[in-house]
């Protein structure tokens, strides 16, 4: 009969070597159990202000630049890739 172990904590920490080019963005995040992270995310999209963001979600900071809709969409095509 297979069993489901407990998967250990992982943390920032724990990853040797750092994957190179990677390490840039892997030192940018807290040194928190991934479990954790992944709840403190799920708090902070749960309060973001959906009104506000539709006000802004085609704006620029400056002519032809992306919107802020583009900006979102470009952190999670690029989030999605790194997951590969």
């Amino acid at each position: 009969m297979f069993t489901l172990n407990e998967p250990e904590p992982m943390k920032r920490s724990h990853i040797h070597p750092l994957p190179e080019y990677y390490d840039r963005y892997i030192l940018l995040a807290d040194d928190i159990e991934v479990a954790d992270a992944f709840q403190e995310s799920i708090h902070l999209i749960d309060t973001i202000d959906h009104d506000r963001l539709h006000q802004l979600a085609d704006k620029t900071y400056a002519a032809g630049k992306w919107t802020v809709k583009d900006i979102l969409q470009h952190l999670s095509d690029i989030e999605r890739i790194h997951c590969y």
